[in-house]
């Protein structure tokens, strides 16, 4: 009898050391989800920051080309998209197209930099691209490789702001693109000039964002996987 007790005893007790266990690997999972929403809401202020400084800075957001201006202020909206998905990735968006928004106000470069006083021009299509980015993103998991697949992402989430910013720009004031990209007098020589210098930045824009947003989601993954 006597022995019986002692076995349900060691029993129970084996129980509620494993429940005691469970409830200790609970609160340290907790903790560390805790932490890492911390950490990560650290990232998307110095995302936004980015943006706010790069946007700002002459010349550092928004590059000169002459007629038109290339721009890398939408590389921090493509890794947030990537890294955070799609709210905190629109998020951003927004907060660049304001910010962009503000400079075409505040300190115009070119003509095409009034066209984006309009926030159908300037908010809108960086709002849908962050979208469609974490789209694309989610979409190319039938690449295999990781490192493919961010590079993927990026060169294509940044052809879309491209196509969605210069779409916008002609279906809202066609006759004023068509001018600064061509001239007043349309030439063969001037729509090929003009052409050629459209697609340079696009393609410029898109090849700089998968240079950079790869090392840097790879940095963010790393610090995540070792928090």
């Amino acid at each position: 009898m006597l022995i019986l007790y002692f076995d349900i005893s060691q029993t129970r007790l084996g129980k509620d050391k494993n429940k005691l266990l469970a409830s200790f690997k609970e609160l340290e999972r907790k903790d560390i989800l805790r932490n890492q929403k911390v950490l990560d809401l650290v990232y998307l202020a110095l995302f936004m920051t980015i943006i706010v400084v790069i946007t700002q800075v002459p010349n550092l957001g928004f590059i000169p080309l002459g007629i038109t201006t290339a721009t890398i202020g939408h590389i921090p909206v493509i890794i947030a998209a990537i890294y955070f998905g799609k709210k905190l990735g629109v998020l951003t968006g927004t907060l660049f197209g304001v910010m962009s928004l503000v400079t075409a106000y505040v300190r115009p470069n070119n003509a095409f930099d009034l066209l984006f006083q309009n926030p159908i021009i300037s908010v809108l299509p960086r709002a849908a691209f962050a979208f469609l980015t974490v789209i694309i993103y989610n979409a190319s998991k039938v690449l295999k490789n990781e490192r493919v697949r961010v590079l993927w992402s990026a060169f294509f989430g940044s052809l879309v702001h491209s196509v969605l910013v210069i779409g916008a720009l002609f279906l809202v004031y066609y006759k004023q693109t068509t001018a600064i990209l061509i001239g007043d007098t349309i030439t063969p020589s001037a729509v090929k000039a003009g052409i050629v210098t459209l697609l340079g930045s696009i393609l410029a824009e898109a090849i700089l964002s998968a240079i950079i947003t790869l090392p840097v989601i790879s940095a963010l993954r790393l610090s995540h996987k070792s928090s």
